[in-house]
This record gives C-alpha cells, sequence and structure tokens, in this order.
C-alpha cells in the first residue's frame, strides 16, 4: 500500500500545483452608466492568477479614447486583490481618479506586497511605404510614414472563462485611415495555469506565471504599393516610482536583448528571440519580461509556408509631453496620477513584419504575432529528446567511432609488442 500513497499523494500535488485562474469584465462595476449598455466607456478587464504563495495580477483598459494599456502586478500575498472604486475611475479629469485602482489586501491595502510591475501600452499602428523593399522601418529612404492612434478604435470584448482567455477586435468609430470597412486589430490574451508550448506556430514554451499575446492585422487599408505596417509599443518599469509619486533609488531597469539558439524544431528556420526585461541592476535578474519569436504569419493557419520575419527597433526613452494619449490613460492616472506619470520613464519602440520580396501588406491582408508576458525568469527555450538524439548522431556517434578505433589500436600494438616478446623468450638459447 505504501507504494500506491506515494503514487496518489504525488498524484494529488500535481493535480493541485495549477495555479488558480479568474477573468471579471468590468467587475464591480454594475449598475454605473459607464459600465452598462453594448458600447460602455470603460471597458476593464481584470485577471488574477493566484498561486500557493504568490498571486499575478493582470489589468487592462481598452476605455473609449484611451490607448489599451496593461498592468503586471505580482503580490506575495496570494490573497491580494485589485480593488476598484468605480465612482472616481469613470470621472478622468476629475483629480480623484487617482488611488482608484489599488491593490488590496483583506480590507487593508497592501501595495508594499508588490513584487514586481510592468506596463505596457499599445500606442498606434505605424504604415510606412517601403519604397526599397527592404522591409526596415528605420530606413531614411523608406519615406511617408504615417501612424494611426488606437484611442481612436471601439473595442469589442468576449471572455471565455474556460481557456482563461479574452479576445477583443477593435475597428474605427467611422472608417477612415488604416481602417477599411471590415479591417480589423484583434488581440488574443491567454492566461496561463501550467507548463507547457502554444499549440500553433512559433510554439512559444510559457510557464504558470505567464500569459499568450496573440495581435492580428487584418483587412487594414494600404495607402501605399509598398505598404508594410508596424506596432507602435511604449513600456514603462514603474518600480522607480512609489505609488506616493515620489522617486525611489533607480534599482530597476528596463533593457531589450537579442537570443541566438541551435534548436528550430518549434520554428522552423527561426533561430532568434528577443526579450525586454525589467532586470535588476545589481543583480541583472529580471522581474518581469516580454518575449517573442523574430517570426509573424500571413495565413490564419500559421506555418513555415506563410511565415515572415519580425524586426523590432532600438527602446529609446521618451520625452511625454511628445507622446498623445498618456494625459488621459485611464489605468496610469488611476494608479500614479497625473504627477507620477510625469516622472515615469517611459521608453519606446515598434515592431515592424514583413521580408524582402514578399508582396508587401496587401500580397495576403493578414498578419498574426505572438509573444509572452509574465513575471519572473522567462522561460528558456530547452532541447527536446529529439534534437538532443539527433545531436547525439551527428557529433556523439562520430565521436565513439574514434574514440573505440583509438582503443583498438593501442590495445592491438600492445598485443602485438607483447607477442613480440614472447617470441623474443622463447628463442633464447642459454650460453655454454
Amino acid at each position: 500500500m505504501k507504494p500506491v500513497f506515494v503514487f496518489l499523494t504525488l498524484a494529488l500535488t500535481l493535480t493541485t500545483a495549477n495555479r488558480k485562474i479568474s477573468i471579471g469584465f468590468n467587475p464591480g462595476c454594475a449598475g454605473l452608466s459607464g459600465c452598462n449598455g453594448p458600447n460602455p466607456a470603460s471597458k476593464l478587464l481584470y485577471i488574477k492568477s493566484e498561486g500557493d504563495c504568490d498571486s499575478i495580477h493582470y489589468v487592462w483598459t481598452f476605455n473609449q479614447k484611451s490607448i489599451p494599456t496593461l498592468l503586471i502586478l505580482e503580490s506575495s500575498n496570494n490573497a491580494s486583490v485589485v480593488s476598484i472604486d468605480w465612482q472616481s475611475f469613470l470621472h478622468i479629469f476629475n483629480s480623484s481618479i487617482h488611488g482608484s485602482i489599488r491593490l488590496k489586501c483583506g480590507k487593508q491595502f497592501c501595495e508594499d506586497s508588490v513584487l514586481s510591475s510592468s506596463v505596457y501600452v499599445l500606442k498606434s499602428i505605424i504604415q510606412y511605404n517601403d519604397t526599397k523593399n527592404n522591409a526596415d522601418i528605420t530606413d531614411k529612404g523608406n519615406l511617408y510614414v504615417s501612424s494611426y492612434d488606437l484611442s481612436n478604435l471601439n473595442w469589442n470584448i468576449s471572455v471565455s472563462q474556460e481557456v482563461n482567455s479574452f479576445l477583443v477586435e477593435g475597428s474605427p468609430y467611422n472608417q477612415t485611415g488604416t481602417f477599411s470597412k471590415d479591417g480589423k486589430l484583434i488581440m488574443k490574451f491567454t492566461t496561463k495555469d501550467k507548463s507547457g508550448r502554444g499549440p500553433l506556430f512559433p510554439h512559444l514554451p510559457y510557464n504558470d506565471q505567464s500569459s499568450m499575446w496573440e495581435i492580428i492585422l487584418t483587412n487594414l487599408t494600404t495607402a501605399f504599393v509598398g505598404s508594410r505596417f508596424a506596432l507602435d509599443f511604449l513600456v514603462v518599469n514603474p518600480e522607480n516610482v512609489s505609488f506616493s509619486g515620489q522617486k525611489t533609488s533607480l534599482s530597476k531597469t528596463v533593457k531589450k536583448i537579442t537570443k541566438w539558439s541551435i534548436d528550430d524544431e518549434y520554428s522552423p528556420s527561426v533561430f532568434t528571440s528577443q526579450q525586454i526585461l525589467w532586470v535588476n541592476i545589481s543583480s541583472e535578474r529580471p522581474s518581469s519580461y516580454w518575449l517573442w519569436r523574430t517570426v509573424c504569419y500571413t495565413n490564419v493557419t500559421p506555418s513555415r509556408a506563410f511565415s515572415s520575419d519580425v524586426q523590432t527597433t532600438n527602446l529609446v526613452l521618451i520625452n511625454k509631453t511628445t507622446v498623445t494619449g498618456l494625459e488621459s490613460n485611464h489605468l496610469l492616472l488611476a494608479i500614479f496620477g497625473k504627477s507620477v506619470i510625469d516622472k515615469l520613464p517611459f521608453k519606446r519602440f515598434s515592431i515592424s513584419f514583413g521580408k524582402p520580396d514578399d508582396g508587401f501588406y496587401r500580397a495576403t491582408e493578414y498578419l498574426s504575432w505572438t509573444s509572452l508576458v509574465g513575471v519572473g525568469e522567462p522561460p528558456a527555450d530547452s532541447l527536446s529528446l529529439m534534437v538532443v538524439c539527433i545531436i547525439f548522431a551527428g557529433v556523439g556517434c562520430p565521436v565513439l567511432v574514434i574514440l573505440f578505433g583509438a582503443v583498438y589500436l593501442v590495445v592491438r600494438r600492445c598485443r602485438k609488442h607483447r607477442m613480440q616478446r614472447v617470441a623474443l623468450l622463447s628463442n633464447y638459447e642459454p650460453i655454454g
């Protein structure tokens, strides 16, 4: 009975190890005018991932006339929840909006339990005319760059509790600029409760402290013959400014790195990935991350045949006065307030899609790109058993053949030398 008991205990442990995920749309806002109706002014999604001794909080806002923003908080208290004062949150032009979103543990506020925090802002869609057909948005020869502010979009949201995800479709209030009648920016966000790999290309590895983030650009209007598209993002490390608005010691920073791998089993012909890391300056250990493979897909069914390239510009510290939309960002105002937003070190970068001679965006009018966000160390791409076997067959076997061959030659030589000595001694005739 003892082995059975151990097995059952292990099985129970593995079963209960998964994190508990809950998703709410405008949680606690029932009855208020800003949250009701088919197209409410406030569209807030709150996802909590609860572990045994910590909790991760994802807060998304898709409010009218505001750009999509994501805040990720990790708390050392698994009972912590994001508390929203809706009466204050819905009044963006009132100073009382500051503090309308806070972290609460029971009846007490507990921002001091925050282990890490990160902010992601999807600011705009960029369209540029790739006159050189080199898919390089940084090439100054590719002129006629236009930007579509995403605060002009209306967001339709559907939540799926069964798979811990939500789907957002952004379409314009009026069909102008980058969007045609059927043009859409679609986002799918799935929070994971255990480790694994994405079911579709590029098969990103994930763990229970991460969420998959997919973005699709479909049926967008092209203004140029060589139109290509890019997404303009802002990221910020709010941990260098306290919730009270006072600057703290500069203990963390945001940086971008590129990683190389010899393994392209899960993403054929793609050997690079890129990461944006929120890292501790002294230890270089990340507290939050955002990672992706440098590949996108031009078909609803992603495959190698429909793959294309992804290019990323450098992170650049920005002057916030030159960026529209931050002063009316509900989520940032609610958590930090206007005075703190002015102190936050926002960094900007763009992700562009396409490769030379691919027919530009108009060839398929479809792009999908998948990334992963989370807290702690990013999931590492490990070599699969098949790849290890291939490497062993290609490298290990020849080495073993050479090794055994060398041993054989040494043994044979020693045996031959020994036989010669025996023969010499047997032919010896004593004198006298």
